[in-house]
């Protein structure tokens, strides 16, 4: 790791306060094909997914949007884990549904996604949430994730994640925000896209000319 944007809090050090976490991402229902089974329509997104397990580590606060028709029961479950979810809000909208297939070496192939208007609802930051230790914007459009970094005020650090289809469809967003992110988190796939080249190696400098400190 390297120094955090000023203001940020140092991870780790036991006589310091956790850090507070910001996380933006998609509420969703899955489906998942693996060559061991498959399972239609979970919970899941990323803001379930990130939640669950930062909230082991530090406080939580998500932000993001749901459909009417989205269960109950997992929001639950995260706000007993004590996690923040006064950023999410339902609209009168099907659910966010993404479905995919793996094989067994755990290479993906996105089979579909159904966003109906629930992407058009854009999720707000409420201010008490602002200027958190951690921003974790998850994967979901580039301008959402461009609209909660205006809102979150000053992040000790800023991470994001991505998709090939949001780098297909809102490259020109996602290479300005880069230039305000710390982390990007990518899999090898979605590096060689986002940095034209086949070589990882090739891709990474690329990536790190656009603005982050990690890739």
């Amino acid at each position: 790791m390297g120094e955090a944007r000023e203001g940020g809090s140092a991870a780790g050090a036991k006589d310091e306060p956790r850090p507070k976490i910001l996380a933006l991402g998609t509420v969703a229902l899955d489906t998942v094909e693996t060559p061991w089974g498959s399972v239609r329509e979970a919970p899941g997104g990323s803001a379930l997914y990130f939640a669950g397990a930062a909230s082991t580590l530090a406080p939580v606060a998500l932000v993001g949007v749901t459909g009417d028709d989205f269960p109950a029961e997992p929001l639950a479950r995260l706000a007993a884990r004590g996690v923040d979810l006064s950023g999410i809000t339902r609209h009168p909208h099907p659910t966010f549904r993404w479905r995919a297939r793996y094989d067994a070496s755990g290479e993906r192939e996105i089979l579909s996604v159904h966003r109906g208007g629930i992407t058009a609802e854009a999720p707000r930051v409420p201010p008490r949430l602002s200027d958190p230790d951690v921003l974790f914007l998850g994967s979901t459009h580039p301008r959402v994730q461009e609209r909660v970094l205006a809102e979150a005020g000053v992040p000790g650090m800023v991470l994001l994640d991505t998709m090939p289809h949001w780098i297909r469809e809102g490259r020109q967003v996602l290479d300005t925000l880069l230039r305000r992110v710390d982390v990007l988190l990518v899999s090898g796939n979605e590096a060689r896209m986002l940095g034209e080249s086949e070589d990882e190696a090739v891709a990474a400098r690329t990536i790190l000319a656009l603005g982050p400190r990690w890739v």
